[in-house]
């Protein structure tokens, strides 16, 4: 004789929890939409419209960093960066180790001419993510516009320690040694570089100075001249190809 199992009951939830989830999944897909519609926007181009959906996104989660970090960043784009900086110091303040806002502080401080109080905000930044590489090289780069060479370079050694291929890391450590008067050093750093960069406008000018400063005047003139080939609009490729042209005539002459 066979026995029927009677299937255990299914414990229903309560209908105002069920509206609840639902709602918050649909919010959250929601979000999610605007932040892609914003994220298209500012590829496009248009950061007026990409502010928009990143703006509407907030207002669904207020709280939440991600939107709040995007709008910033569009209003750097829309050249507002006063209004950006009140986003970024709003984020600090309740959460003062957000590193994607120090590093937003950084450049809007950096734009301004004002490298030490964007040291400052990187110097945070790299203590609160110490394994990323890059925020390093930023810091060390405003060393650098700061003139301030050992701090650079030690930043760079530190850099180079963990990744001896960190591109960004190498170009900033040569130009350092340049700096310095390592030339020879910093020629052969930019040099290495170039292998894998051929067309890289901004190590070609670096390794064009080094070579003047070097008085390999010819040497130098070739890289203006492919510089010139890359960008033909390049004022300063220009001006220093005509003028060690004109410098490379008076010494035959002489």
């Amino acid at each position: 004789m066979s026995t029927v199992t009677k299937a255990s009951p299914v414990k229903a939830e309560p209908f105002e929890n069920s509206c609840a989830n639902a709602e918050g999944l649909t919010a959250s897909g929601e979000f999610d939409r605007l932040l892609a519609q914003g994220t298209a926007g500012r590829k496009a181009g248009d950061h007026g419209g990409a502010l928009y959906f990143f703006m509407k996104a907030a207002e669904l989660k207020p709280t939440h960093n991600a939107a709040r970090l995007e709008m910033a960043q569009s209003l750097v784009d829309l050249q507002r960066p006063n209004e950006a900086e009140r986003i970024y110091c709003n984020i600090l303040a309740i959460e003062p180790d957000c590193a994607a806002a120090l590093i937003g502080m950084a450049h809007i401080d950096r734009e301004r001419g004002n490298h030490e109080r964007s040291c400052k905000w990187l110097g945070i930044a790299s203590v609160a993510v110490p394994e990323n590489l890059d925020i390093q090289a930023e810091l060390a780069a405003e060393f650098l516009a700061l003139s301030q060479y050992e701090q650079s370079e030690l930043v760079y050694c530190k850099i180079l320690e963990t990744d001896p291929f960190h591109s960004s890391g190498l170009m900033g450590f040569g130009m350092a040694l340049r700096r310095r008067g390592r030339r020879s050093e910093a020629l052969s750093i930019f040099k290495n570089l170039l292998v894998s960069n051929p067309n890289s406008v901004s190590l070609l000018h670096e390794m064009a100075r080094s070579l003047v400063d070097m008085w390999t005047l010819d040497e130098a003139r070739e890289v203006y001249r492919q510089i010139l080939e890359l960008q033909p609009e390049d004022q300063c490729a220009l001006s220093e190809f005509d003028r060690l042209t004109e410098v490379t005539r008076f010494l035959v002459a002489s």
